[in-house]
Protein backbone atom coordinates (compact mmCIF):
# COMPACT_ATOMS: atom_id res chain seq x y z
CA UNK A 1 0.00 0.00 0.00
CA UNK A 2 2.84 2.36 0.81
CA UNK A 3 4.45 1.79 -2.59
CA UNK A 4 1.15 2.57 -4.31
CA UNK A 5 0.84 5.78 -2.29
CA UNK A 6 4.41 6.76 -3.22
CA UNK A 7 3.58 6.07 -6.87
CA UNK A 8 0.52 8.32 -6.67
CA UNK A 9 2.60 11.12 -5.14
CA UNK A 10 5.25 10.65 -7.84
CA UNK A 11 2.57 10.91 -10.52
CA UNK A 12 1.70 14.38 -9.24
CA UNK A 13 5.30 15.57 -8.90
CA UNK A 14 7.01 13.81 -11.84
CA UNK A 15 5.74 12.18 -14.96
CA UNK A 16 3.73 8.97 -15.07
CA UNK A 17 6.76 6.88 -16.08
CA UNK A 18 8.35 7.25 -12.63
CA UNK A 19 5.08 6.53 -10.83
CA UNK A 20 4.31 3.43 -12.90
CA UNK A 21 7.07 1.33 -11.33
CA UNK A 22 6.17 2.14 -7.73
CA UNK A 23 2.46 1.60 -8.31
CA UNK A 24 3.09 -1.59 -10.27
CA UNK A 25 5.32 -3.06 -7.57
CA UNK A 26 2.89 -2.05 -4.83
CA UNK A 27 -0.04 -3.61 -6.69
CA UNK A 28 1.93 -6.81 -7.38
CA UNK A 29 2.85 -7.20 -3.70
CA UNK A 30 -0.74 -6.47 -2.65
CA UNK A 31 -2.06 -9.10 -5.05
CA UNK A 32 0.43 -11.69 -3.77
CA UNK A 33 -0.68 -11.17 -0.17
CA UNK A 34 -4.32 -11.04 -1.27
CA UNK A 35 -4.05 -14.43 -3.00
CA UNK A 36 -2.18 -16.00 -0.06
CA UNK A 37 -4.79 -14.81 2.41
CA UNK A 38 -7.60 -15.98 0.13
CA UNK A 39 -6.24 -19.52 0.26
CA UNK A 40 -6.07 -19.28 4.07
CA UNK A 41 -9.52 -17.72 4.49
CA UNK A 42 -10.22 -18.95 8.04
CA UNK A 43 -7.11 -17.30 9.46
CA UNK A 44 -7.58 -13.96 7.68
CA UNK A 45 -11.38 -13.67 7.38
CA UNK A 46 -11.62 -10.11 8.74
CA UNK A 47 -8.68 -8.87 6.69
CA UNK A 48 -10.02 -10.55 3.55
CA UNK A 49 -13.33 -8.73 3.83
CA UNK A 50 -11.52 -5.41 4.23
CA UNK A 51 -9.23 -6.22 1.29
CA UNK A 52 -12.21 -7.05 -0.91
CA UNK A 53 -13.67 -3.62 -0.18
CA UNK A 54 -10.32 -1.99 -1.00
CA UNK A 55 -10.03 -3.90 -4.28
CA UNK A 56 -13.58 -3.04 -5.32
CA UNK A 57 -13.07 0.64 -4.46
CA UNK A 58 -9.82 0.68 -6.44
CA UNK A 59 -11.53 -0.86 -9.47
CA UNK A 60 -14.29 1.75 -9.30
CA UNK A 61 -11.75 4.59 -9.01
CA UNK A 62 -9.73 3.26 -11.95
CA UNK A 63 -12.90 2.91 -14.02
CA UNK A 64 -13.95 6.48 -13.20
CA UNK A 65 -10.45 7.73 -14.05
CA UNK A 66 -10.59 6.01 -17.43
CA UNK A 67 -14.03 7.47 -18.15
CA UNK A 68 -12.94 11.04 -17.39
CA UNK A 69 -9.98 10.99 -19.79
Amino acid sequence: MILMLIGIIFSFTWDAQHAMWECGLGIALFILTFVYKAFHWQEYAAENKRNLVIVLATIVMLYLTILTK
